[in-house]
């Protein structure tokens, strides 16, 4: 065992020595040559894959080249290569952009910077189930495009993954929405529905089920008028609906006020509970106050 893990660290110095060799050797080789074709270099890397390569070829125009026209350039490829790169990624590559975008605030090239800080969240996205934090900043930096650069060919762009992220969102209100439903969390349901209503486009989620759900909620939260409305609304926007059958007895059940007369005798029945319980407890109260007061009078 111990021989396999020396012969394993020696394997790793090894090719440890490997890359920094051949990085120094890139380097090496692109300063003995005209700052132009290192950056044509980089870019021949970059559009290969090999992004370890390009990333050294663009640091040695960021080291010693700042005043030449290509440093803005190699500055943003140098993040492209960290972006691209898999074992790298968007988590490295956006303090780079976000940097570009300090340095050159109105570069041509700019609202491509800002486009792939977005973009940097944006390829985080897990789905609907997940936390959403990588989603609202997507929303965030592409609104930021859209705004800070309106005329620029990536600020057309963004509207289509705005749309995406908007559409993330309304369906994990949805499944929230639908997760307090199964639970009987109904009060809860209804809210994650509600604002799923008001506050996203129809075209983010499905209407059907979510009004059905919606209504559904409302009627076991005793809210019989406003679960009839959406009930309407659904079998007006979607004749056919799968929940036909049990909409339609749910309105009968409210609309031939069966609904508020079982509501007014429950809520006769509690308070009539809660009346025999209170008597008991004064009762109850009574009986230890005299026998208290009959025990003091034996003294």
């Amino acid at each position: 065992m111990k021989n396999a893990f020396f012969v394993g660290m020696i394997l790793l110095i090894m090719v440890s020595s490997a890359c920094k060799s051949a990085r120094e050797a890139n380097i090496e080789k692109a300063k003995k040559i005209a700052v132009s074709q290192v950056y044509l270099d980089g870019m021949e890397y970059l559009l290969n894959g090999n992004y370890s390569s390009a990333r050294d070829y663009f640091e040695v125009i960021i080291d010693n080249a700042t005043n030449t026209e290509y440093f803005p350039y190699a500055k943003l490829a140098y993040a492209d290569a960290l972006f691209f790169d898999i074992s790298k990624g968007p988590i490295e590559a956006m303090p780079e952009y976000k940097s570009f975008i300090v340095y050159f605030p109105k570069h041509k090239e700019t609202p491509y910077a800002q486009f792939m800080v977005a973009m940097c969240y944006f390829v985080q996205i897990n789905g609907p189930d997940r936390d959403q934090t990588y989603v609202d900043n997507a929303i965030e930096e592409f609104e930021k495009l859209k705004t800070n650069y309106p005329g620029s060919y990536y600020a057309k762009m963004a509207d289509r993954y705005i749309d995406y992220c908007y559409y993330i969102k309304a369906q994990h209100e949805y499944l929230i929405g639908v997760f307090y439903y199964k639970v009987k969390g109904y009060r809860a349901a209804a809210s994650r529905f509600e604002g799923l209503i008001k506050n996203y486009d129809s075209k983010y989620y499905n209407r059907e089920k979510t009004y059905y759900y919606y209504a559904r909620s409302l009627m076991f939260e005793t809210k019989f008028d406003e679960a009839a409305r959406y009930y309407r609304k659904l079998l007006k926007e979607f004749p056919n609906t799968i929940y036909r059958d049990s909409v339609k007895d749910d309105l009968n059940y409210i609309e031939s006020g069966k609904a508020e007369k079982e509501l007014k005798e429950r809520k006769k029945k509690f308070e009539e509970k809660m009346r025999k319980k209170l008597e008991k407890l004064i009762k109850k109260q009574k009986a230890k106050k005299h026998k208290k007061k009959k025990a003091e009078s034996k003294k």
